[in-house]
């Protein structure tokens, strides 16, 4: 197991697992990708489906709630106190949460890039 560069032994975490950091990386690329896709999807048929909004929105939401704690936990560090394991389990609930949004807005652009006549 590696620890990210610059933290002390005594202050690691399951979030700073290897495993775990590089899913949460990867979580975040797919989510940032996705969402892109549907907004361009979006444009390329002209239409206003409120549903795949509220899909995208949902999306955007939780990245913005995982940057948000991710810049809170950095500052924890910095501060050189030990990080709580709510805010650890904390993260990794959002990225689990962020996974599940995430196969909701694929289902949706599935459902959207497939012609009418195979619905």
């Amino acid at each position: 197991m590696s620890m990210i560069e610059g933290h002390r032994p005594e202050m690691k975490s399951n979030l700073h697992h290897i495993g775990e950091e590089h899913r949460a990386q990867h979580e975040i690329s797919r989510a940032q990708a996705l969402v892109e896709r549907a907004k361009e999807l979006c444009k390329k048929h002209n239409e206003y489906r409120p549903w795949l909004q509220m899909n995208i929105n949902d999306v955007e939401y939780a990245l913005q709630g995982i940057k948000t704690a991710r810049r809170s936990l950095d500052v924890h560090i910095k501060g050189g106190k030990e990080l709580p394991l709510t805010a650890i389990a904390a993260e990794k609930g959002m990225i689990g949460d962020l996974t599940l949004l995430l196969d909701k807005l694929s289902r949706s652009l599935q459902a959207i890039a497939k012609p009418t006549s195979q619905r």
